[in-house]
């Protein structure tokens, strides 16, 4: 980062002297790029061009939004909910997000840099359920950040640290880092509701806090609400929306796998049936024997609609 006093050569290695005086030219080109005058100290002066460290972008999905990439990854995915965030890819079905990365490319984010989409198992929870409606979210810090992926609002931190890690590798070796102190989030459908878990966590308002906060929140079709689309899918209509037709088919897969084969439905890897949410054969024979109750274990995220 360019400061008046500093070596003019660190700014263009054509120019001598100090930087003696720096003036920023406000509009960024379609190259993401910005232009300042410099003179130094010998009495040179330049028009410099800069690729200014953007902000962050996360762009959170809704349900169906994100899917493994594979069949082997599918076969995976079905039987493990908690899924590492990415290893699941953008919409493979109907390329919902397309356009909207497309379009922040086009004005000069580069995914997987600046602009991330946010996978996230959205067969969970968004996060702890507590039946008491205060706008608070009882997760602690470690419980968020311990790699484990019990809730939605878990993948989220996970690429809350992915930008910041790659925030900080954009600038110079040896050169002072600042903070990233908060990032922007576009979050569609259910997506919303993971980006409020997170930010309505006693995780977030702890002074010991360390990852990025949310600066500018915006919101498309999210059911802050609570949604009826899960009605109908107790109902057994899973043909309304091609993302929930694709969970009917992944919970009927769960289920023979379960009840055929004496599989056991993991959560982030764990197969512990004291572990909650471990589905295991004997679970699915009682209590979970109602396949209406059978889905709301397995994709608990439909709960959540409902009670917000």
């Amino acid at each position: 980062m360019a400061k008046v006093g500093e070596p003019a050569n660190e700014v263009s290695s054509d120019l001598a002297g100090d930087l003696q005086d720096l003036s920023i030219y406000d509009p960024i080109n379609d190259d993401g790029q910005i232009a300042f005058w410099a003179k130094t100290t010998t009495g040179e002066e330049a028009v410099v061009r800069a690729n200014p460290v953007r902000k962050p972008i996360l762009i959170i999905p809704g349900i169906g939004g994100s899917l493994p990439d594979t069949e082997k990854d599918f076969k995976e995915w079905v039987m493990n909910r908690g899924f590492v965030p990415d290893r699941l890819i953008n919409d493979p079905l109907l390329n919902t997000y397309s356009d909207l990365v497309e379009s922040l490319e086009r004005a000069g984010y580069t995914e997987g840099v600046d602009l991330f989409v946010a996978t996230h198992d959205w067969r969970l929870s968004p996060g702890p359920i507590d039946g008491v409606i205060d706008g608070v979210i009882e997760r602690s810090i470690a419980d968020l950040t311990d790699g484990t992926y019990e809730y939605s609002m878990d993948q989220l931190a996970f690429w809350m640290n992915k930008a910041e890690e790659q925030w900080k590798s954009q600038f110079p070796a040896g050169e002072p880092i600042p903070e990233l102190e908060s990032v922007d989030v576009i979050a569609h459908s259910a997506g919303g509701s993971v980006a409020r878990s997170y930010i309505q966590s006693t995780a977030y308002s702890d002074p010991n806090f360390t990852l990025p906060k949310v600066n500018n929140f915006i919101t498309l079709g999210v059911p802050f609400r609570g949604s009826p689309a899960p009605y109908k899918i107790l109902s057994n209509d899973f043909i309304s929306d091609p993302s929930y037709a694709f969970l009917g088919n992944a919970m009927k897969f769960a289920r023979d796998k379960v009840t055929k084969k004496n599989q056991t439905i993991k959560i982030t890897g764990e197969s512990d049936p004291a572990i909650e949410g471990v589905i295991t054969p004997d679970m699915v024979a009682n209590e979970l024997s109602d396949p209406k109750d059978f889905l709301k274990a397995y994709a608990p995220n439909l709960n959540a609609l409902l009670a917000t």
